[in-house]
């Protein structure tokens, strides 16, 4: 049964009180004490959060203070007036939320998120796909087979987003690429599988388990588009 009060919003301690009170009837503090268990130390608490929340009630006979719980039937009043405040808290919420959200782009945080597998790599891809109108630089050493593969997979929807792609590497392409994807060479080694887009930066790792991290820095990213930048106009 206590367990079914916390639920509905009791604390555990409430829930005590209240299940004592209705065993009980109009009780002293003492006796609410010994029957919940509850310590003096908290109960005086417990019993003004219960009145509050209009579930008990003080009451006074023979000149002393008790407490009786309300019948179990007024819980479903205090369920409405808990949805009612959820009702206002999502409310004001809603008018909050585009203030918190553009001081948080104002503020240009910095996060992080781990993709692992192939489907995770998909999904990184998904993310930086989402630009428009933008250009994806990208760096790319010599890949084994199952990276070929899978970027091989990736190439219609590359060309499905329609995103102006520049890539320097080691050594050219095999394959034939869409028109929009232009490459580049140099004579030595690039950092790695790196992917650099808006805000976004992907770096990949193609050892047992391929794993990428999406960096989502505005400052990071202008780095590499910089160091990209002075490697295309060198590059072949």
């Amino acid at each position: 049964m206590h367990d079914q009060l916390e639920k509905l919003g009791l604390t555990p301690g409430e829930s005590k009180v209240y299940i004592a009170l209705l065993k009980r009837g109009p009780s002293k503090v003492g006796d609410v004490v010994k029957e919940s268990g509850v310590s003096y130390s908290k109960v005086y608490d417990v019993l003004e959060r219960l009145t509050t929340k209009g579930l008990a009630s003080e009451i006074t006979i023979n000149g002393t203070k008790q407490y009786r719980a309300v019948e179990p039937y007024r819980l479903s009043e205090f369920l409405a007036k808990r949805e009612h405040e959820v009702t206002q808290q999502k409310n004001i919420l809603a008018s909050l939320l585009p203030d918190l959200l553009q001081i948080s782009k104002d503020q240009g945080r910095s996060r992080a998120e781990v993709f692992i597998g192939f489907e995770g790599l998909k999904t990184a891809y998904e993310i930086l796909l989402e630009q428009k109108d933008l250009i994806l630089r990208f760096f790319y050493p010599p890949h084994d087979e199952k990276a070929a593969v899978f970027y091989q997979r990736l190439y219609p929807k590359l060309a499905e987003a329609k995103i102006e792609m520049r890539g320097i590497g080691t050594t050219p392409p095999t394959n034939k690429l869409s028109s929009h994807i232009k490459i580049r060479t140099v004579s030595f080694p690039v950092p790695g599988t790196i992917d650099v887009i808006a805000d976004k930066t992907l770096i990949l790792s193609w050892s047992d388990t391929p794993t990428a991290v999406l960096i989502h820095s505005a400052e990071i990213a202008k780095h590499f588009q910089e160091y990209f930048d002075g490697v295309w106009a060198k590059a072949k």
